[in-house]
Formats: structure tokens, C-alpha cells, sequence
């Protein structure tokens, strides 16, 4: 249901060598280019799925997005951390010039 490659596990290896441990969360994260699986660290909530792996990391997706969305992948792509899963979202952003400068939300696009 979620799988973590061996390349993953070492980057967060890496990672938690010099930042303080905690679970690493998959959530929806929104910006202006639309919706997409990105990894944050968090704390364990109810309602979540939690996966423990190589003893040392663990990686916590609430049990409803892990529905719609498995399998998930995490993964290293060039630019860092990739989340893969069966979830499609619809590209694309709010299409307004204020997306440039961090504000685009609903309300801001005309």
C-alpha cells in the first residue's frame, strides 16, 4: 500500500542525521499549479495509517487519502522527494498573475 524506496530511506536517513526524528506525513498539498502528494513531518493522528521502516522511519498518510491513493510511492527525483500514487489531479492553477507572488487562493482569481 506504501511502499518507500531504498533510495528514499536513505535520503530521510540522511536527513534526520542532523534534524530532529519525527513521523514523515503524505498529504494533498495545494499550490498555483494545482493539487499533489508532498511529504512534511507531523505527528501521528487518529485516523492515520502508520508504516515503520528499516526500524527507523516512519511514515504516517491518513487511512482515507491512502485509500484513494494507493499504492503510493515515495522516491528521490532529481529535485528531492517524489510521490507517486493512482490519485489524478487536475493540473493547472488558478490562472491569475497574483499566483507569482505566493497569494493565489480561491478568491484571488478572477
Amino acid at each position: 500500500m506504501l511502499q518507500l524506496s531504498d533510495a528514499a530511506l536513505d535520503g530521510l536517513k540522511q536527513y534526520f542525521k542532523s534534524n530532529e526524528k519525527a513521523p514523515v506525513r503524505v498529504f494533498v498539498a495545494q499550490s498555483c499549479s494545482g493539487a499533489s502528494l508532498a511529504l512534511g513531518l507531523d505527528q501521528v493522528r487518529e485516523g492515520d495509517k502508520s508504516f515503520d521502516f528499516d526500524g527507523d522511519i516512519t511514515v504516517v498518510v491518513d487511512e482515507e487519502l491512502l485509500e484513494q491513493a494507493k499504492p503510493v510511492t515515495i522516491d528521490m527525483g532529481p529535485m528531492g522527494f517524489a510521490v507517486e500514487s493512482s490519485l489524478e489531479f487536475p493540473q493547472g492553477g488558478c490562472g491569475c498573475s497574483s499566483c507569482g507572488t505566493g497569494s493565489c487562493s480561491p478568491g484571488s482569481c478572477h
